[in-house]
């Protein structure tokens, strides 16, 4: 999973546009969005940024006596945010199973694992165990744009720019994302990037590794 923060570019005739949202990629991308983690991701590592809801969704069947529960927070860099909640599969039914959810909160940087367990009220071992480590990020850095004829300057703060680099994409229909062949230059307290205002519309964004 990587972090992102987006910004829309209209380099044609010297127009720039306005700044995007942050977004994420198809699979995990660090955003405002919500991380969904579920049964397939026990045992990895999952990256979110400060502020950002995190679901933890797991398959099980309340029918049948067994249950999910966290028995283990690492470390404070998340939050439990409101009970578990438990939803019946679609169609009903008797004996028919569904998914536990446990809802966090990324509080602030630092790794944190969450461990739960699938057993009945009395049972010494548990039926399944599930783990998660997560890993909280403080906000990636903020792309600016500015216009000094004849140029585009795209800037972001050095601090907490560590393995970024800038990519940029015509379309998001679908998205192509290519590394720029531009040099980051130092500025002050900034990375900034010059561009010619003219040629096709681009948008951009800063990738981390």
């Amino acid at each position: 999973m990587r972090m992102f923060r987006l910004i829309g570019v209209a380099v044609l005739s010297s127009i720039v546009g306005p700044l995007l949202q942050p977004s994420d990629s198809p699979a995990q991308g660090l955003s405002s969005d919500t991380l969904v983690l579920t049964n397939s991701d026990n045992g990895n590592t999952a990256n979110a940024s400060v502020g950002q809801m995190i679901n933890v969704n797991l398959v099980g069947n309340l029918t049948t006596g067994y249950g999910w529960t966290l028995t283990s927070i690492s470390s404070d860099s998340v939050a439990t945010n409101g009970p578990m909640t438990y939803t019946v599969n679609q169609g009903g039914g008797v004996g028919v199973g569904g998914t536990f959810s446990f809802s966090f909160l990324a509080a602030k940087p630092g790794d944190v694992t969450l461990g739960f367990e699938y057993r009945r009220a009395g049972d010494t071992l548990p039926a399944q165990t599930f783990t998660v480590t997560i890993h909280v990020m403080a906000d990636p850095p903020l792309l600016s744009i500015s216009l000094i004829q004849p140029n585009i300057i795209i800037s972001w703060p050095m601090a907490g720019s560590a393995n970024f680099f800038l990519e940029g994409t015509t379309t998001f229909a679908p998205a192509q994302w290519l590394a720029l062949n531009a040099l980051p230059i130092p500025e002050g307290t900034n990375y900034t990037v010059k561009l010619g205002a003219s040629g096709n519309g681009l948008y951009f964004r800063l990738r981390h590794l």
